[in-house]
């Protein structure tokens, strides 16, 4: 991939920033003690790239009608920043296993744009009236309120922090917001329109419980004048990424999404918890962490579900619940994914832990470093995740989805390791 020196002047203040972060020039011999000092005194830490968005996915997403992606994509915090310019708005997408699902969004919001603009939808407002309910999206989940700004700190999730100490604690003496709980408030109206609401998102592509509020907003109006006032309009998008890309990686997660209402959904997520040996207050805290969606939660639930009966499955939902940015939730329920796909491949996982990384353990006492990163740069941070002595063993391997620049991947497989990407 060629990297871009020129650029807008936001461009340049991205790259001058992320120089002054994990530019830093120093000796790596120093940090790692793997390799000979003559070997590393010749490393230098790398900035982070901006890179040409050409080169970094298939044209269908990079422009289409009334949407275009900037040429230019930094790197920042190991993940493609895409901003993607549409007649319909304008949306930062930080990854690029995110793009797909935002370009899904912006065709469907184009869809509810061109059918609320109609002759017919402006007579079946009159007949619905005032919306006197929420949809379960915002009744039971606390979503997020923006999708843009900079990356919320992935990296820090590669350091030991706090398995969310204060959030458990908070969860544990605040009134009771269960999935039980809840289910007890959704009236019948309610219930009848989340359904026609993840109906219609269903016939869109796009995720019920999307982090996107512009478009939460639109499937919450459109989806209450379908159901009220009875206006049967087809909102079918006829070309649509695969349901298994737009939502998550797991086809089961996809068809329980649609098919379950949200306070159901909630209940099999605490149930399943439950059943791992989690405690309740570390499943409460998980539950209300707005910046995990329904469908991330149950993403990761599943993901659990699918290690088997591995130890420390509660450590990784306490981790979970001290995600700080919609990024970091992203990153975590990926990883484990990432670890459940590996789980597969006949050197099982019989250990979890999350201090900072996840990290699966096998048998023999190898050590598995799931990572849903696109493009990792040789920083500081990488240097010491390369060397950290609690993640030694007698064989180490990182699963990467994306990949490493040539010097992070030379200095990796210096420091013992060996890289998956792609994975």
């Amino acid at each position: 991939m060629k990297e871009e020196r020129g650029g807008s002047a936001m461009d340049r203040t991205r790259r001058t920033r992320a120089g002054r972060k994990g530019g830093v020039v120093l000796a790596a011999g120093l940090l790692l003690g793997v390799a000979s000092p003559a070997v590393w005194a010749q490393s230098t830490f790398e900035e982070p790239p901006v890179l040409r968005a050409a080169n970094l996915a298939p044209a269908n997403l990079l422009a289409g009608p009334g949407f275009a992606v900037d040429a230019q994509v930094p790197v920042e915090a190991f993940l493609y920043r895409f901003t993607i310019r549409a007649d319909v708005g304008l949306f930062e997408v930080n990854g690029s296993s995110l793009l797909p699902i935002r370009v899904q969004e912006v065709k469907a919001l184009q869809k509810l744009h061109e059918t609320s603009n109609t002759k017919e939808f402006a007579e079946a407002v009159v007949q619905a009236g005032a919306r006197p309910v929420q949809s379960a999206a915002n009744m039971l989940l606390h979503p997020a309120d923006t999708i843009s700004g900079v990356p919320g700190g992935v990296e820090r999730l590669f350091g030991r922090i706090a398995l969310g100490a204060e959030s458990i604690g908070a969860a544990s003496s605040s009134p009771d917001q269960s999935g039980v709980a809840q289910a007890g408030k959704v009236t019948a109206t309610a219930l009848g329109y989340e359904a026609e609401r993840r109906k219609m998102a269903k016939e869109l592509g796009v995720d019920p419980y999307t982090s996107n509020p512009v478009l939460k907003k639109k499937l919450d109006d459109v989806a209450w004048v379908r159901f009220a006032g009875r206006f049967a309009v087809n909102t079918t998008i006829s070309v649509m990424v695969p349901a298994s890309i737009a939502i998550s990686g797991t086809t089961w997660v996809n068809s329980t999404i649609f098919d379950t209402p949200a306070a159901d959904l909630m209940v099999a997520n605490e149930k399943k918890l439950q059943g791992m040996g989690v405690p309740d207050a570390t499943v409460k805290a998980f539950m209300a962490n707005q910046w995990l969606t329904l469908s991330l939660k149950t993403g990761l639930v599943e993901a659990l579900s699918r290690l088997g009966n591995v130890g420390g499955r509660e450590e990784v939902v306490a981790f979970a619940s001290r995600a700080a940015s919609l990024e970091e939730a992203r990153f975590i329920v990926g990883s484990m994914e990432m670890l459940a796909r590996y789980q597969q491949t006949g050197n099982p996982i019989v250990l979890v832990t999350a201090p900072g990384p996840i990290v699966g353990r096998t048998a023999s006492g190898g050590v598995v470093l799931p990572a849903a990163l696109d493009y990792v740069v040789w920083t500081e941070r990488m240097a010491h995740v390369a060397r950290r002595p609690d993640l030694q063993g007698p064989s180490r391997i990182a699963l990467l989805s994306g990949k490493l620049t040539p010097m992070a991947k030379q200095q990796f497989a210096a420091a013992g390791w060996t890289v998956q990407e792609g994975f």
